[in-house]
């Protein structure tokens, strides 16, 4: 890994101060890896236990939930005096609204299970711990190349899974839709398709955005192309419109921040992908048009989400300060991100949510530009595409709500936010 990486101390957010020093012994060291290795592998592979019937929710419990708590009180030994990052005030803030909101939500009764409510804010707080924690880990070990390595092994499992069965499909699949057979959508996994099409997006930005400034070896380039390719044709076959989209404007924005030759040659290729795709995907792809035009909310998934714009809007009106609380989704179910966070955080949790939002794009913009290593830079350049990608599919999907996306970004964002640090220190910034 390059020296900016692996030089210097990393002291980390005066918001960990909860969290301790972690010992570092070889042994000690191994369990932790280990442990944070398999929080990685459980989020994505989501194996759950059904536990009990609450109202009309199934409470469950998840496997990476319980790794979740073992690597928390692994951390459980000694504390450490840190610094602030950037994002701690955003992050306070919004789980202090979504608190407020699930309050007033309870007080009004527009949550009629207060423990679920309760429960999906616990939910968004472990995602933020899961940042934090990841951060602490990194502080440790010194060298961040090991865990970007384990992110990446069970995205490629998860890719190498749903090739299998495009090409072995699952017997009477029931097709919803007339000339498409979606992976990740019968057998283990379970109408998937669009949460991995998400994933499979974000980290063939990454991929993407290291290719385009890495300065090794031909072969290693030709290894990264294939690992694109690799992520993204079950990334076509799931068939997620949404993520075409963002995979589209994802590439488009990396490109165009490396020069404008290989925007050009980014455009050519993936209009030359599109006209050869095979029928089904190009089907799909020019039915985004008719989509849109269509305003019956039974045959088109953007007059259903107008819809429900139309629906959220009433609880909007009649809360706009707080919403009618995290939890209170017994109104209407929610297939965009934003309408989500204003129907049940109102106003204050949506500035909240884009203070967030905000805060991680300037900071990552802030280590491409500073970085003198090109390998940083092409990670950077390659997350802010990936993000702006998620921030896309946040129209047609609760992205920042889905395990099986945050684990891995908020571990994603904790590896970035680890390096910009180091860069901030190594260049006397502010």
């Amino acid at each position: 890994m390059p020296q900016a990486e692996v030089s210097g101390v990393f002291t980390t957010s005066r918001f960990l101060s909860i969290f301790p020093h972690l010992p570092r012994s070889k042994e000690y060291s191994a369990l932790v890896k280990l442990v944070w290795a398999l929080l990685i592998f459980f989020s994505l592979f989501s194996f759950k236990i059904n536990l009990f019937q609450l109202g009309s929710e199934v409470v469950f419990v998840k496997l990476e939930d319980i790794v979740f708590v073992l690597l928390f009180f692994l951390a459980a030994f000694r504390l450490k005096a840190v610094n602030s990052l950037p994002l701690d005030l955003p992050i306070i803030v919004f789980i202090f609204i979504g608190l407020l909101s699930v309050f007033f939500g309870i007080l009004r009764h527009t949550i009629s299970e207060p423990f679920a409510g309760f429960f999906y804010l616990t939910k968004i707080a472990q995602y933020f711990l899961v940042f934090y924690l990841s951060l602490v880990i990194f502080q440790q070990e010194l060298k961040a190349g090991f865990f970007l390595k384990l992110m990446f092994v069970p995205v490629f499992l998860i890719a190498g899974y749903g090739i299998i069965e495009h090409f072995f499909p699952y017997a009477h699949y029931p097709f919803s839709c007339p000339f498409y057979y979606r992976i990740y959508e019968r057998g283990f996994f379970y109408h998937d398709a669009s949460h991995f099409a998400a994933v499979l997006m974000f980290f063939s930005s990454l991929l993407f955005g290291i290719l385009l400034y890495m300065d090794k070896p031909l072969l290693k380039k030709v290894i990264f192309l294939a690992g694109i390719i690799l992520l993204c044709l079950p990334l076509f076959w799931t068939y997620s419109r949404a993520s075409y989209i963002a995979l589209f404007v994802s590439l488009l924005f990396i490109s165009a921040l490396r020069s404008k030759k290989i925007l050009f040659l980014t455009i050519f290729i993936m209009i030359f992908i599109a006209v050869l795709s095979p029928h089904a995907i190009f089907e799909r792809l020019v039915s985004i048009k008719q989509t849109f035009l269509n305003s019956d909310p039974n045959n088109s998934s953007v007059a259903y989400r107008f819809q429900q714009i139309k629906y959220a809007w009433e609880g909007i009106r009649q809360y706009p300060l707080f919403g009618i609380g995290i939890g209170g989704r017994e109104r209407v179910f929610y297939e965009n991100q934003y309408l989500m966070i204003l129907a049940e955080m109102g106003i204050f949790g949506f500035i909240a949510f884009i203070s967030v939002i905000f805060t991680i794009f300037k900071t990552v913009w802030f280590l491409q530009r500073k970085t003198a290593s090109n390998f940083i830079r092409g990670l950077a350049i390659g997350y802010l595409g990936g993000f702006l990608g998620l921030l896309i599919v946040s129209n047609a999907l609760v992205v920042f709500m889905i395990s099986r996306i945050m684990f891995v970004f908020w571990a994603m964002t904790a590896l970035i936010l680890w390096l910009w640090e180091k860069e901030k220190k190594n260049e006397a910034y502010l």
